[in-house]
């Protein structure tokens, strides 16, 4: 009958050693007399439905970023901001694809993979408050089908590459058939594809 307490006291003392001490909270961030701040929110195109846990990110070369996230509204603030010029964009994070990455002022989407730092698209002057600044993203499509042989048995491991109606290669868009012979490439905009 003791044992069962022994392991009990032995488990409560080991959780209790293994909690970390007590931080000092981190002293706030000095404030810059000349900081702006830049606000906006992020929606659905077509819809107008708010979008939630979309990151949203501030760039300015070679190395300043700021990033946000949206709120169950798609509102997104940053503060604090050095004044400069700065690319603005929003998309999901590395582990969402339902919407395609957009920069601010641009009618067609980003590529989905690589930097979505580019020309610089807001000017921030010292001390402005600037609120409004809305994007709306796009919903990411896909395309899906299966690889047979002439015998219509699955091709597992065939390569499926997606290129332009007019036949421009869509760079990073392609996947590979699965065992039953199925694929499905996606994070494509709305348009006509050719499936290689």
């Amino acid at each position: 009958e003791s044992a069962p307490n022994m392991y009990l006291l032995i488990s409560v003392l080991f959780l209790l050693s293994a909690q970390d001490p007590a931080r000092p909270p981190r002293p706030p961030a000095p404030q810059r007399p000349d900081a702006a701040a830049l606000s906006g929110r992020v929606t659905e195109q077509g819809s107008d439905r708010p979008l939630p846990r979309i990151v949203v990110q501030l760039d300015a070369p070679p190395s300043r970023t700021y990033r946000t996230i949206t709120d169950e509204q798609g509102r997104y603030e940053f503060t604090q901001i050095r004044p400069g010029e700065y690319t603005l964009s929003a998309g999901p994070d590395v582990h969402r694809s339902t919407y395609l990455r957009q920069r601010f002022g641009e009618r067609l989407p980003t590529p989905r993979f690589g930097s979505l730092a580019g020309r610089p698209n807001i000017t921030l002057k010292p001390r402005e408050v600037r609120t409004s600044v809305d994007m709306t993203l796009m919903r990411s499509l896909a395309i899906e089908g299966r690889v047979p042989d002439p015998s219509d048995e699955p091709m597992a491991r065939v390569e499926v590459s997606v290129r332009t109606a007019d036949d421009r290669s869509v760079p990073l868009h392609s996947g590979y058939s699965d065992d039953l012979g199925f694929y499905r490439v996606y994070g494509l905009s709305p348009g006509r594809y050719r499936v290689c």
